[in-house]
């Protein structure tokens, strides 16, 4: 199963991502106080990140207009729906809702895909 996304999905799953990076100060302060068990919970969700960036490519900008999503279709179903959990909570308060929306339909794209 071949699963491809379009450059502007890629740029909204991207973001997304780096948004969620900026809690690596959480992951520092779970281990400062021996929260072992966030610690790990946060190590995952970067192992998740970091193979999806080993797809989307790393740069912000990147000029490919097409981009295969090799994560194994298990591992990249969890990912997804973890970003779209994550904004749809966030979606309500959010300042960036035009960006949270193309979020939530760059995770749809994918999610028919694996169907």
């Amino acid at each position: 199963m071949s699963i491809t996304i379009n450059r502007e999905d890629r740029n909204a799953i991207w973001g997304e991502i780096r948004l969620d990076l900026t809690v690596l100060s959480d992951f520092e302060e779970s281990l400062d106080k021996g929260d072992v068990e966030y610690a790990r919970g946060m190590r995952g969700r970067f192992e998740r990140h970091s193979r999806l960036l080993d797809d989307l490519g790393w740069a912000k900008a990147d000029r490919r207009d097409e981009f295969a999503l090799t994560m194994p279709p298990q591992d990249l179903e969890q990912a997804v729906r973890w970003h779209r959990h994550r904004v749809l909570e966030d979606l309500p308060g959010s300042e960036h809702v035009d960006d949270d929306l193309d979020v939530l339909s760059a995770c749809d794209h994918v999610l028919e895909q694996l169907a």
